[in-house]
């Protein structure tokens, strides 16, 4: 008799546990999150369906994806990018500091561009992406190191361009080393004598960055020039940024209709279970897309935004700007000005970010003209 209770009950623990996995298969192929929700994110209810859902928590998120923004700039390592994070007021929903493993995990986790990734497969989710595949992409190629643009390593000392610059021989990131406790030198290797080290004193180096800084500087009658054409070509863009607006909502639009009706047939039974889910995922994907691309279209105009502004400041007193900033405020101009930073012996070797290529050297000029995007040069 007691085996037969134990039969029993065996067979109704693997029915419950059957039960369960099905319920969660179910949630997957339905695009939601069978777990708790990510850093960022809250568990919550929707108030129309009853039904659990997940939503951005509104008082974290924004700094979750600032950590993204930050590391995908390579001027931080995930430890000093922790102790910002802290700084800035993130926490954990149980009010802790965020862990330097939880840093690692959460730039690993496909959750934030709208993917889940379960059982080494991906999948669409329903929920708002809180960042764009191209930023979480960005980040990847820094933690990875694939990309120019790696996460620098955390050392005692905050030397200026550590992490910033490769070696234009070896193809490795340029190392820092102080001496004497006050004179720092960049080390790389001999153009003539690759075997061979070169150690280029740092003021010599941040001096001809700062040549860069300067040669972009021009006279305010030429920026007016300049701002005045960048807003007839911005008035160009904003109508193509309108008219693709407008028609990807309109899709999205269609593709929302496109579920609504697609759960109508599957409870009136007049489409299969497969049919549904294969259709289902198909428009779940298609939506990711299209918020993606909406994304972008957004991120472009808020970037020339940005670009125009910074422009206008860098552009008129950019040398100043760069002798009167702390190191971390250094680092930052560097890191938006030039796209590829290299040393080659003890000449930089540069090229800028768009539109800061373009106005290098134009001082000497009467009438600015649009020129081709900059070639790698030296700085002398």
């Amino acid at each position: 008799m007691w085996n037969m209770g134990v039969v029993v009950a065996q067979s109704y623990t693997d029915q419950l546990s059957d039960n369960v996995k099905r319920s969660v298969r179910h949630k997957i192929a339905n695009g939601e999150w069978p777990g708790p929700a990510p850093l960022g994110y809250l568990n919550s209810i929707d108030t129309l369906t009853g039904k659990k859902t997940i939503i951005l928590d509104p008082e974290r998120h924004y700094l979750v994806k600032r950590v993204f923004e930050e590391y995908a700039t390579g001027a931080y390592s995930l430890a000093e990018l922790g102790r910002k994070a802290k700084d800035w007021g993130l926490r954990t929903r149980k009010g802790k500091v965020v862990s330097h493993q939880s840093l690692h995990d959460l730039i690993q986790k496909p959750f934030y561009y709208g993917m889940m990734f379960i059982r080494g497969e991906f999948h669409p989710h329903v929920y708002e992406p809180l960042i764009g595949k191209e930023l979480f992409d960005a980040c990847e190629a820094v933690r990875t190191g694939r990309g120019r643009t790696q996460a620098a390593s955390e050392t005692k000392y905050p030397f200026i361009l550590r992490g910033l610059m490769t070696c234009a021989v070896s193809g490795r990131k340029v190392n820092c080393d102080i001496k004497k406790g006050k004179h720092i030198y960049l080390i790389s290797r001999d153009p003539a004598n690759p075997d061979k080290k070169i150690w280029a004193n740092e003021n010599l180096v941040l001096e001809q960055i700062r040549d860069v800084f300067k040669s972009i500087q021009i006279p305010p009658a030429l920026l007016a020039e300049i701002l005045n054409e960048l807003k007839k070509t911005h008035r160009s863009e904003q109508e193509y940024h309108n008219a693709s607006i407008k028609s990807l909502n309109k899709e999205k639009e269609l593709v929302t209709k496109r579920l609504d009706s697609l759960m109508e047939k599957y409870l009136d039974e007049s489409i299969t279970k497969d049919m549904y889910d294969r259709t289902h995922n198909q428009l779940i994907q298609r939506r990711q897309e299209i918020h993606e691309m909406l994304e972008r279209h957004d991120a472009g105009d808020e970037q020339f935004r940005i670009a125009v502004t910074t422009l206008v400041t860098l552009a008129s007193k950019a040398a100043e700007l760069f002798d009167r900033s702390q190191t971390d405020e250094k680092r930052q101009l560097i890191g938006y000005l030039f796209a590829n930073l290299q040393m080659e012996g003890e000449k930089v070797r540069y090229s800028l970010k768009k539109p800061f290529n373009l106005l290098q050297d134009l001082g000497d000029y009467k009438e600015w003209l649009p020129g081709p995007d900059s070639n790698q040069r030296p700085s002398d």
